[in-house]
């Protein structure tokens, strides 16, 4: 398990993406503008 921080990164781009993810569902009034 050399590439312990590539999957770290890997898993916060995860992260990041499920949280646009969640503020676009939870805020879709801002979406539409």
């Amino acid at each position: 398990m050399l590439d312990e921080e590539d999957n770290d990164e890997e898993m916060q781009q995860e992260v990041y993406e499920d949280e646009d993810m969640l503020e676009a569902q939870s805020e879709p009034n801002e979406e539409a503008g």
